[in-house]
């Protein structure tokens, strides 16, 4: 529904440079945490950076290209103005061997990463087009469709804050930060189902990492001598 090959390249290459951003200004404010870390943190910068700017940026302009232009324009210039004033040593001076001791200390978790993810893409948020309907195998009572609505009607409205599709001139009281980021990608041209499904693959690594992060947090808490 809606998008193509292109316009889900652009709305990839977009979500992709918020994410770069959001890795590189963590790793300017928290230069003495692991790598590990300052990615994972930044991932999740990067999606919360893409929820708020475009929509600050919406207030003047509207939810159009305009103002996604200008989201972009002021991420590139707060990240190169940390990069600027911390300079990061953003690889390590021995990167390779850093890697590999990275993918030795954690390959235990690419075995359930991939398959979380997998479930994820194929059970949780699957869904089909048949006969112009949409088809899926998570409904969870309309939550699914209520959120298609919101993506679609944020993108296509462009009226900022949204409006509820199915009442007309009501101001949409629902979080919709959450549906924006699928809004932004729809709006770039993205197909639905792509824009739909690529930041919850993004937000179910970013809490699997996260998660484990939080528990080595807490064992080294509880190793560390009194």
């Amino acid at each position: 529904m809606g998008g193509n090959f292109l316009g889900g390249a652009v709305a990839l290459l977009y979500f992709l440079m918020f994410q770069l951003c959001g890795v590189t200004l963590a790793a300017c404010f928290l230069n003495k945490e692991r790598r590990y870390t300052q990615m994972i943190l930044g991932s999740a910068a990067g999606s919360v950076l893409l929820m708020w700017l475009p929509s600050l940026w919406a207030f003047l302009f509207s939810f159009s290209i305009t103002a996604h232009v200008l989201a972009l324009i002021s991420l590139l210039m707060l990240t190169v103005g940390a990069v600027f004033l911390k300079r990061p040593k953003l690889l390590p001076n021995d990167f390779p061997g850093k890697r590999k001791a990275f993918y030795r200390a954690e390959r235990t978790l690419l075995l359930p990463l991939g398959l979380w993810l997998l479930f994820v893409f194929l059970v949780l948020h699957s869904f089909r087009y048949q006969n112009g309907e949409i088809w899926s195998s998570q409904c969870t009572y309309g939550d699914m469709s209520m959120h298609l609505g919101f993506i679609t009607s944020i993108a296509e409205q462009k009226t900022f804050p949204p409006m509820y599709s199915i009442l007309p001139g009501v101001k949409l009281s629902y979080p919709f930060l959450s549906d924006s980021i699928s809004s932004s990608l729809y709006l770039l041209g993205a197909p639905l189902r792509f824009a739909y499904v690529l930041p919850m693959l993004f937000a179910g690594a970013q809490v699997f990492f996260g998660a484990h992060l939080s528990g080595n947090a807490g064992c080294v808490i509880k190793r560390r001598p009194r």
